[in-house]
């Protein structure tokens, strides 16, 4: 279970250092629009976990390629920014429709865009009675329906607290009553969303280290009772989930204590093939695994081809001989049956001295993967993108989408990366000063 003491840490932790240079958080949200703008910066945690003794290298070999099949620049479109967002996230409904949500001093925001991103609707308050965690690794959860609806939800900033979820029929106009999900008396964090048949909203969350979620009913307005998934896994690591050929699949990371005592937090997935009335055994996606005592801030990221392959990708260090975060590293790893088995973990930075976290994985429709993820290197902070064309076999050169120079040392940080079918890269992340909103286009 996450003690409050725990709970105190992480949020000093993410407030010490968004704060630092931020200077306190400003009432004002309105939102400015930089058009072909130079890329902004961002903010990642000063204070990292101390690990174990490391395992062995990968099981796979990955190769970089640099030629024009795997290599495409990307010149950036636009940018807009969050002034004093504590955290932020979007999603997509149908082209060039964006919902954005961000969180600022205790509430959250929605705003919309029908241009891809370019200009944005002026932001509506989604929350009421209970104040938000924010903080840049709780990202809010949102989700947006065939229907319209607009969906939200988060962790209120308390303890013991609960998961709250609210919802918008008139496009975001107005949102309703807040509902809790969880339990009362509870350690809730890192709420997901997902969508399900006819819209009806799934919401996955980690509460007292265990994995947990809660799901509507058919053409009802209320949520069904909160159930665990899995009582013990890692207790800060956001779950993932995704649909798959109609099945509920949950990537995350667990957390196994060995016959020495020692604590392994690997990534794993959990299946339902039934909404979510029961799940299978845990399947392991490591194939190598992470000793570390304490909790390292990093969950996974999971997306599905049209031909029904899963890819995760995640952050660890197996690798870290020295036991002090001075290297970690992106894998990935594949399904093709459905998440039954996996295939060999492949290393996706080519830089392998530094300290690389929280990935985010795309697919277009030509099926090639894209990447993004934060990198901690000795002069600056940066966000790294590449490409796959073929499942993660040979791997692009990463290009720079952001760099902590650009902007007076700001370390960017929690990206959620979204390709368009035009193969337009979206982006978004935070940093000291705020939320980002930003795509780029690919071409010579």
């Amino acid at each position: 279970m996450m003690s409050l003491e725990k709970r105190c840490v992480l949020m000093v932790i993410g407030l010490c250092c968004f704060l630092m240079a931020c200077g306190g958080v400003s009432s004002d949200s309105a939102v400015t629009v930089a058009v072909t703008a130079t890329v902004q910066t961002a903010t990642t945690p000063e204070t990292t976990p101390t690990t174990h003794a490391q395992s062995a290298s990968p099981t796979a070999t990955t190769q970089f390629v640099d030629d024009k099949a795997t290599t495409q620049p990307l010149h950036q479109v636009s940018l807009v920014e969050f002034p004093n967002a504590g955290s932020i996230d979007f999603t997509f409904s149908g082209e060039g429709h964006v919902y954005v949500v961000y969180g600022q001093e205790s509430d959250l925001y929605v705003t919309q865009s029908d241009d891809g991103g370019a200009t944005f609707s002026e932001p509506v308050v989604a929350t009421d009675v209970s104040n938000v965690f924010v903080y840049p690794l709780e990202r809010p959860a949102i989700a947006v329906g065939a229907d319209g609806q607009i969906h939200v939800a988060w962790p209120e900033d308390n303890f013991p607290n609960r998961i709250w979820y609210a919802v918008s029929a008139d496009d975001g106009q107005t949102f309703s009553p807040s509902i809790p999900l969880s339990q009362p008396g509870q350690e809730t964090v890192l709420v997901r969303l997902l969508l399900g048949s006819n819209d009806s909203p799934f919401a996955f969350w980690l509460q007292n280290s265990g994995l947990s979620f809660a799901k509507s009913e058919e053409d009802a307005a209320g949520f069904l009772p909160d159930r665990v998934i899995d009582e013990q896994t890692c207790d800060c690591c956001h779950p993932q989930p995704q649909w798959l050929n109609g099945e509920l699949v949950i990537a995350y990371r667990n957390l196994v204590i060995d016959e020495d005592g020692r604590h392994i937090r690997d990534i794993y997935l959990v299946k339902s093939v039934d909404g979510g009335e029961t799940f299978a055994e845990p399947v392991r996606i490591s194939d190598a695994p992470w000793y570390i005592a304490s909790c390292p801030f990093s969950g996974p990221s999971m997306v599905a081809d049209g031909d029904g392959t899963l890819y995760v990708s995640w952050m660890d260090g197996r690798n870290d001989s020295a036991g002090d975060f001075s290297q970690t590293d992106i894998w990935l790893a594949s399904s093709a049956d459905g998440g039954q088995t996996f295939s060999a973990n492949r290393r996706i930075n080519q830089t392998t001295d530094v300290y690389n976290n929280l990935p985010s994985i795309a697919v277009d429709a030509t099926v090639r993967l894209h990447f993004l993820w934060q990198a901690r290197e000795a002069k600056r902070d940066v966000l790294y993108y590449t490409t796959s064309s073929d499942g993660g076999e040979t791997i692009a050169p990463a290009q720079v989408l952001v760099d902590s120079r650009d902007n007076a040392g700001r370390r960017p940080t929690n990206a959620t990366l979204y390709v368009s079918s035009e193969g337009v890269v979206y982006a978004s992340w935070v940093d000291r000063a705020g939320g980002y909103f930003a795509s780029w286009q690919t071409g010579e």
